[in-house]
């Protein structure tokens, strides 16, 4: 059975060595006086990716991204930041953006480390709001 190239998924993704990069780049800007890169859970960055890579949508590869990395705190700080910068690189190379504000992503990501959302919360949000360029 062959497979029409134009409706299947096939996304420009983003590797482990891109999610580090963008977490020492963000913790170069020094916006907390605690800033430093530490990778503390390889193997947990090994499953966000991992999971990343099983998605079939943009929708589920954002919130795979911002959900996974903020919840389980894979680097000592900028955790919530990387979460967001990640998803938004994600949808930049795809053509795609969340349309929603600096405060909003906020509030998600900060939900999220507090446990107050879980990951379909924030997959029914990203199908809301993530739009083509």
């Amino acid at each position: 059975m062959e497979v029409d190239r134009e409706t299947r998924f096939l996304p420009l993704l983003l590797n482990k060595s891109d999610i580090v990069e963008i977490n020492k780049k963000i913790m170069a800007l020094k916006l907390d006086p605690g800033d430093i890169f530490y990778l503390r859970d390889d193997a947990t960055l090994d499953y966000v990716v991992y999971r990343f890579y099983d998605q079939w949508s943009y929708p589920a590869c954002a919130a795979t991204l911002i959900y996974h990395i903020a919840k389980n705190q894979i680097f000592g700080n900028g955790n919530k930041r990387t979460a967001i910068e990640s998803a938004k690189l994600f949808l930049d190379i795809n053509g795609k953006r969340i349309e929603a504000s600096e405060k909003e992503l906020e509030v998600v990501v900060l939900n999220i480390a507090e446990g107050k959302i879980d990951y379909q919360k924030v997959l029914e949000w990203s199908k809301d709001k993530i739009k083509d360029k």
